[in-house]
C-alpha cells in the first residue's frame, strides 16, 4: 500500500499536462491502477425516472361524480381523505397520507394523500437481528415486500380562508397496474377500521 502511495504522491503537486482519452466507459484502467475494487465504489444516489421499465402510465377510469378534481372542497381534510379513499377503492389502489404543513396554533394548511406506492423504500443494511434485554437472544426481523415503485398519483389539499380545505393538486396517472375489481377488498386501506 506504501509504494502505491509514493508512487502517486509526486504527480498530486505537480501541473504537468495529461493526455486525457475520452473513453467514459474504461473504469477497469482506474480500478487497476487505483487499486479500487468494487465492494469499495462509491456511488451517488441518483433519482430514477418514475415511470415503469416498459414506459407506460395506467390512468384510472371512474365515474366523475367519484373523481377528484382541482377546486374542490370539504369541511375537512379528514373529508377530503374519505373521498380520496372512496375514489381510490373505486379505481383500484391504496392510500396513505404523505405530508403536511400545521400553521399557527397547529391549523392543517396543507395535506397530501399519494399512492401507497408513492416514492421509494430507504435501503437499510441487513440486520441479523437485535438482542433482546431480558432473554439474550438475537430477535429475528420479518421481511417486507418491496411495494414501493415511484408512482407519482396524488391529492394535495390546501385550507382557504373560509376553513375549509380546497383540492389543489391532483395527479392521476399511476405507474404501476391497478387492483383488478374481484380484489379490491384486499387493499390496505380498504381493510383498515374506520
Amino acid at each position: 500500500m506504501m509504494e502505491s502511495m509514493t508512487s502517486i504522491a509526486p504527480s498530486v503537486g505537480s501541473t504537468t499536462a495529461m493526455g486525457l482519452e475520452d473513453d467514459a466507459n474504461n473504469f477497469s484502467m482506474v480500478q487497476t491502477r487505483f487499486g479500487i475494487h468494487d465492494e469499495d465504489r462509491y456511488s451517488t444516489p441518483k433519482r430514477t425516472s418514475s415511470l415503469p421499465a416498459c414506459g407506460s402510465t395506467y390512468e384510472p377510469e371512474c365515474d366523475d361524480s367519484l373523481q377528484p378534481s382541482i377546486g374542490m372542497r370539504f369541511d375537512s381534510w379528514e373529508a377530503g381523505l374519505a373521498f380520496y379513499r372512496m375514489y381510490a377503492h373505486e379505481v383500484g389502489f391504496s392510500v396513505r397520507i404523505w405530508t403536511q404543513h400545521k400553521g399557527e396554533g397547529g391549523v392543517i394548511i396543507w395535506k397530501k394523500f399519494v399512492c401507497a406506492r408513492q416514492g421509494w423504500r430507504k435501503k437499510k443494511p441487513v440486520d441479523l437481528g437485535q438482542v433482546t434485554q431480558e432473554v439474550g437472544r438475537k430477535k429475528a426481523k420479518r421481511n417486507i415486500k418491496i411495494s414501493r415503485c415511484g408512482c407519482e398519483a396524488m391529492m394535495g389539499l390546501k385550507r382557504q380562508d373560509d376553513n375549509k380545505y380546497e383540492v389543489v393538486q391532483f395527479v392521476q396517472s399511476h405507474t404501476h397496474q391497478l387492483v383488478s375489481p374481484s380484489k379490491r377488498h384486499l387493499i390496505r386501506s380498504n381493510r383498515e377500521s374506520k
